[in-house]
């Protein structure tokens, strides 16, 4: 970010401006999680298990500018600045394999679950008391992403009564 009170490439009397003089404001967050969780169990009698994973992401990714960028005419300053690009960019890859297995003899529960949940606030903007002033082109671009990939099983024998669930 730029904050409010920072001057960025402002050049006195300059007589043309390069036209590479570019200004990059760049926020990225990757985020990877991988998750495994498991259960097993073997009872002549009775058996009760479970496999859970579950995770919950949360997070902010913002590219700003809240000072100036480029000339200050009252300065008498030459337009310096070609472009200004300010660039928020969050990507997340989740990956949850969860299982569970049971063998008894009387009785058998089995359970798995995988939950994850993910609270991403994207941002790119500029703020209220900034000054810009390019001759080119002003970009102000944010972008979200994720992927989920949740695998949940179960297997649950016995001679008597079983039950099981996966979500």
């Amino acid at each position: 970010f730029i904050d409010s009170g920072a001057t960025v490439q402002r050049f006195p009397a300059l007589p043309v401006p390069h036209p590479e003089a570019m200004v990059y404001v760049f926020a990225v967050d990757w985020t990877e999680v991988f998750g495994l969780a498991g259960a097993a169990q073997a009872s002549a009698a009775a058996g009760v298990g479970a496999g859970v994973d579950v995770a919950a992401i949360v997070k902010i990714t913002e590219a700003f500018v809240s000072g100036d960028v480029g000339a200050d005419s009252s300065a008498g300053d030459e337009d310096s600045v070609h472009s200004l690009e300010i660039l928020a960019r969050a990507f997340e890859d989740l990956t949850s394999i969860s299982g569970a297995a049971q063998a008894s003899g009387l009785a058998s529960i089995a359970g798995a679950l995988g939950a994850h949940a993910v609270a991403a606030d994207t941002r790119a903007y500029i703020g209220d008391d900034a000054r810009i002033r390019v001759i080119g082109n002003v970009v102000v671009s944010a972008h979200h992403a994720d992927e989920i990939d949740l695998l949940s099983g179960q297997a649950s024998i016995s001679i008597g009564a079983t039950a099981g669930a996966a979500a």
